[in-house]
Order: structure tokens, then sequence, then C-alpha cells
């Protein structure tokens, strides 16, 4: 049993916090308190000296051994957080969830790595380092969205651009000429683009209740995968709750059980034509088990199976 648990994020009042909250299973706390931009600047520069960093830390530090189990995203800037934890509540116990690609994170190490368990959703990168698994997870709440056309679409796609433009705008040309009605919402991440690139892009990040819109009035939604990364992303768990077709690059989602080629078209092996598979083969209801492995109280019962 996890007992009484506190799950550390990097903001505690967004969308994904306030969700976990509203399940009445855990309690959240942000990682570290709110300070200004120049404030920020100073806490780099304090991470770069051996003095203790607790003044940066949020409220939770003087409540965290009440827990039973302490559970840590990533999204903090060292060891010293977790080493924090195991020294204030020595009988919690602590996860580090990673819930990125381990590349593009911070890592526990020294002493703490060796107290702490540490998790990953990307499951190459627990073959390659040596961490355990947990998958994805999303919340039934989410796909109760209103029905409004002024968000429909044939395909829908939202993120940065992450190297991914050219084939992004590939696609919307190729499949818009075959009256594919196609969304993409991407923000730019290079210093320079071309005008017709920045013609393509919106300087703004779409707010996650908007894509919650778009996502329960397109047909498919399209997961473009970062490089060397396996695990899922948060698309194919969107696809999962919104019961919608998905469009991916992904190819280890072809060997799941879960696969179904009425929805899940992988790009690059499909032999399919893909304005086929988005207009006229109609898509499987998505396995209502399958769906509620992938659920946030799932994740949570992963971690007692340890």
């Amino acid at each position: 049993m996890l007992g009484k648990v506190l799950i550390l994020v990097d903001e505690e009042k967004d969308w994904l916090s306030q969700k976990m909250k509203e399940t009445g299973l855990v309690d959240i706390a942000q990682v570290y308190r709110k300070i200004t931009y120049a404030q920020k600047r100073l806490r780099t520069l304090h991470y770069h000296t051996s003095l203790p960093k607790t003044c940066w830390y949020g409220t939770w530090q003087h409540q965290v051994a009440d827990y039973d189990t302490v559970i840590l995203f990533d999204v903090f800037l060292d060891s010293d957080v977790a080493e924090y934890i195991e020294k204030a509540a020595p009988r919690a116990r602590l996860i580090v969830f990673y819930r990125n690609p381990w590349y593009n994170n911070y890592y526990v190490k020294g002493e703490a790595r060796k107290k702490c368990e540490i998790w990953s959703f990307d499951q190459d990168d627990c073959q390659k380092y040596g961490l355990k698994f947990n998958h994805q997870f999303y919340f039934y709440a989410a796909a109760d969205q209103p029905v409004d056309t002024a968000y429909a679409s044939d395909l829908f796609f939202v993120g940065k651009d992450k190297e991914r433009l050219p084939l992004l705008r590939k696609m919307q040309d190729e499949l818009t000429k075959d009256g594919v009605n196609v969304r993409m919402y991407v923000v730019g991440e290079r210093k320079k683009y071309t005008p017709e690139e920045q013609a393509f892009l919106h300087k703004e990040h779409l707010s996650y209740p908007e894509v919650l819109k778009y996502n329960k009035n397109t047909n498919c939604l399209l997961e473009l995968m970062q490089e060397n990364q396996a695990g899922f992303t948060l698309r194919t768990v969107e696809a999962m709750f919104f019961n919608k077709k998905l469009v991916t690059n992904n190819p280890y989602l072809a060997r799941c059980s879960f696969y179904h080629p009425r929805n899940i078209y992988v790009l690059g092996r499909d032999p399919r034509s893909l304005t086929d598979f988005l207009l006229k083969e109609p898509a499987a209801a998505w396995n209502p088990q399958v769906v509620e492995s992938y659920s946030f109280e799932h994740w949570l019962k992963n971690f007692e199976k340890d």
C-alpha cells in the first residue's frame, strides 16, 4: 500500500496537477516556491554552489514527514530535493518518476539514487539505465468535452517544432489536397524561420483546456515522437480516452496488444493510403480494459506491485 501520497510537481495549479488532486487519492505540492525572474537567475547561480538549497523549496518541506509515499516528478534541478526528502522523511518511500525522455532531464545522482526508486514511462530508458517502468496516465473526466464544430477536423496535431516542421508542413499540404481537414498548432523554437515557415507557426502555446476541445472534435490525433524515444506520448493515451484514431511514427505501437489497424496508422510502415485511413476507414472502439490500464488510478496501483 502507498498510504498517504504526496506528488511533487512543477506547477500545482496547472491542468495535470489539478486533475490528480481532484481524484482525492493524492496531495499535490510545487517543488519550488514561486519566485521572480531575477530570483530564478539567482537560484541558478546558487545551484552552482554547495550551499543548502531549501530556501527555494515550497512549503511541502515542512510536512513531508507526514507522508508514507512521496512521488517526485522530473522537475528538479539537482539531487538535493531527493536528498532532503530522504533525510526529512526517512520512513517515506521516495519514487522519482520521469515523465519525459531520460536525455531531457536532470538526474538523481550519488547516494540519493541508491536510496530512492527511479521510474520512467520510456521502456527503452528503463532497459538502458536500469530504471523501473510505469506507463503514461490520463483521466476519464478529461474526455467529457462538448461537441463543437468550431474545433472539428479530420486530423489534429499540437506541439513544438522540435525539428518536425518540414514533415508537418508536407503532411498538411498533401492531405489538404486530398480533401482532409487538417488542423495543426505548432509553436516555433528556433530564432530564425523562413517567411513560409513563420506563416505556418503559431506564436503562443495553446492552453491545454483548448487542446481538449480539439481532441474531442477531431477524428484522429497525430503523434510524432522525438528521436530516440520509445515510450508512449500523451497523444497515445489521449486517443484511447477520447476514443479517436491515431496516426503515429512510433513503430512500437504496431506490436502492442491493443493495436487495431482501424485505430492506428504507423507512418513509414503502413502500406495503406493515409487519406483512406483518415476519411474512409471507420474507427473501432478502444477496449475499455485497455483504456482503464492507462488511467491515473492504474498508474498509482502499479507502484504498489513493486
